[in-house]
């Protein structure tokens, strides 16, 4: 099924019915096939990127409980990362620390052979920007720290200069 839908996303792309189309796909596989983790999470990708955002965290809230039936925690902590950043996009902080915290205490917990670099900067990183919304910038400054300490990159430290005279000009 992950296959087809794919292909029927690559062709009709610039459709604009593709989103019910795939809306109703997705219906279908949990209808019959309500346990194919891949699909879903094809579709939950495809709608975030065309930024049907509140789609997409269905959809993956949808994925949730399939990973918890599984128990497939690996697959879980990419999936509330991505809500967390979905959440992000709708400027709904509160929601995106929640799933960005969640994220990290998954991974952390079932990962550990896994290189952690990349993802806990990802996880931090998003966290850092939900905390900024939220106007915390102690609590941003701690995620980009923890954040540059996975992985050094100029936006990262360019975002953590920027908190940093933040919170001196709040002195």
């Amino acid at each position: 099924p992950a296959r087809i839908v794919e292909k029927y996303y690559l062709l009709h792309q610039r459709d604009v019915r593709v989103e019910r189309h795939l809306d109703e796909i997705t219906d279908f596989i949990l209808k019959y096939r309500d346990d194919n983790l891949e699909c879903l999470l094809l579709i939950g990708n495809m709608f975030k990127k065309r930024n049907s955002i509140d789609i997409a965290i269905d959809v993956y809230l949808k994925c949730i409980a399939i990973c918890q039936n599984k128990s497939l925690f690996t697959e879980l902590s990419q999936i509330c990362l991505d809500i967390s950043r979905c959440y992000l996009q709708l400027n709904n902080p509160e929601k995106a620390v929640d799933y960005s915290s969640i994220s990290i205490k998954l991974f952390e917990k079932y990962n550990t052979d896994l290189d952690k670099t990349i993802f806990l900067h990802k996880a931090y990183s998003i966290r850092c920007e939900a905390h900024l919304l939220q106007n915390n910038l102690e609590l941003a400054l701690k995620d980009i720290n923890l954040a540059i300490d996975f992985y050094r990159d100029n936006r990262s430290i360019a975002l953590r200069e920027s908190i940093v005279c933040l919170l001196k000009d709040l002195e």
